[in-house]
C-alpha cells in the first residue's frame, strides 16, 4: 500500500493507475507456484486483456519508465502475494478474521510513520478518511469472501472493474466523457471478466 501511494504521489495518474491494477498479471503464477493451483488458458487471457484495457483508459506516457516505476511495479507484486495469502488463509479462517487482523496489524505499522507528519485534521478531512476506511473495509470482506470461493487466478482479473466503476463515477460527478480509448479499454475489462466465469472456464477445462 506504501509503495502504491509513493507512485500515485510521484508518477503522473495514468502511470501510476497501470502499477495500480496490474496486480492480477502475477496472481496465476503466484498461486501456482504457492497453492498449487492450476492456471488455465482463460485466466492469462484474462489478466492479460485486463491490463491492456487498464494501458488504453490510462494512456501512460513515457514517464511511465523510470526508477519510482520499480516501487510501483513491486507494490504490484506484493498486492499479487497478499491476494494470494488471503485465498489460503480462508481455508482456515473466516473473512471476518482475516480483515481484522489486516486492519489491525495495518493501523499499528501505519502508526509509526504517521506521527511524522501528524498535524490536526479538518471535520470535512475527517469524514473523508472515516468513510474511505469503512469503504475499504467493506471491499476487503468482499474481496475476502470471493477469494474463499474460486481460485484466486480466476478472482484476480475481476479487479479490473474498479476501472469502468471509476469511469462511470467521473462521468456522473465531473461529466468526464470517456474517449474511443478508453471505450475500447472498457469493453477489454469487460471482455476480461466474462472470461474469469466459471461457464468459460469449465469450457477451457473440457477441451484440455
Amino acid at each position: 500500500m506504501y509503495g502504491f501511494f509513493y507512485a500515485i504521489a510521484h508518477l503522473k495518474l495514468s502511470n501510476a493507475m497501470v502499477f495500480t491494477y496490474s496486480s492480477p498479471i502475477f496472481i496465476p503464477l503466484i498461486a501456482w507456484l504457492f497453492l498449487k493451483e492450476k492456471i488455465t488458458l482463460a485466466m492469462l487471457i484474462a489478466a492479460g486483456l485486463g491490463l491492456a484495457g487498464v494501458i488504453m483508459v490510462a494512456k501512460p506516457d513515457s514517464g511511465l519508465f523510470n526508477h519510482i516505476s520499480m516501487i510501483g511495479l513491486c507494490a504490484s507484486f506484493l498486492a499479487a502475494m497478499a491476494f494470494v495469502t488471503v485465498r489460503a488463509l480462508t481455508n482456515t479462517e473466516p473473512p471476518e478474521r482475516i480483515v481484522f487482523y489486516f486492519c489491525i496489524i495495518g493501523s499499528l505499522i501505519s502508526a509509526v510513520p504517521m506521527f511524522w507528519v501528524w498535524r490536526p485534521y479538518t471535520f470535512h478531512e475527517l469524514c473523508l478518511l472515516i468513510g474511505a476506511g469503512l469503504l475499504a473495509n467493506i471491499s476487503q470482506m468482499f474481496m475476502s469472501y470471493a477469494y474463499k470461493l474460486a481460485p484466486a487466478g480466476q478472482i484476480g482479473p475481476i479487479n479490473y472493474v474498479a476501472i469502468i466503476f471509476a469511469g462511470i463515477l467521473g462521468f456522473l460527478f465531473w461529466h468526464e466523457i470517456p474517449d474511443h480509448y478508453a471505450l475500447i479499454g472498457f469493453g477489454l475489462i469487460i471482455l476480461a471478466i466474462i472470461l474469469c466465469s466459471p461457464l468459460i472456464q469449465n469450457k477451457f477445462r473440457q477441451k484440455k
